[in-house]
């Protein structure tokens, strides 16, 4: 796959909400994915296969990680493959029951409009809405 290494973005959602983003697969000795979500009363953050919630009001929550899942070595394609196998898995058995599969279509298209988006802004040095 032909792509960037790196990315580093602010966003700005349509209820006024900023964000920042950033990406890479290129940082030594590799890590763990992280997603860190920052509400008015928490703040949650996805570490490899686990949760973390921390609640303003100095209560948590979460989900234990699974040290089997999650690209966390030197090399970004040394990670298993057990949850693209289970959207496979889904979408075939969607197909032979008549469903919608978990992940449509429509849906796993919305991280391609972003990653367009980030690319198109890149690109052209100005801010870019993502389609809806």
């Amino acid at each position: 796959m032909e792509t960037e290494d790196i990315v580093a973005a602010s966003l700005k959602f349509a209820n006024g909400a900023v964000g920042a983003l950033e990406a890479t697969t290129t940082a030594y000795p590799g890590f763990p994915e992280v997603i860190r979500l920052t509400f008015a009363d928490a703040t949650a953050t996805v570490l490899g296969a686990g949760l973390d919630v921390q609640f303003h009001d100095g209560t948590s929550d979460g989900i234990e990680p699974d040290p089997n899942v999650g690209g966390t070595g030197a090399d970004p394609m040394d990670f298993p493959h057990d949850q693209h196998l289970a959207l496979i898995t889904d979408f075939l058995d969607a197909i032979d029951e008549g469903r919608d599969p978990a992940i449509t279509g429509e849906e796993a298209l919305k991280v391609h409009r972003l990653i367009d988006a980030l690319l198109a802004s890149a690109a052209e040095d100005r801010p870019v809405a993502v389609p809806g």
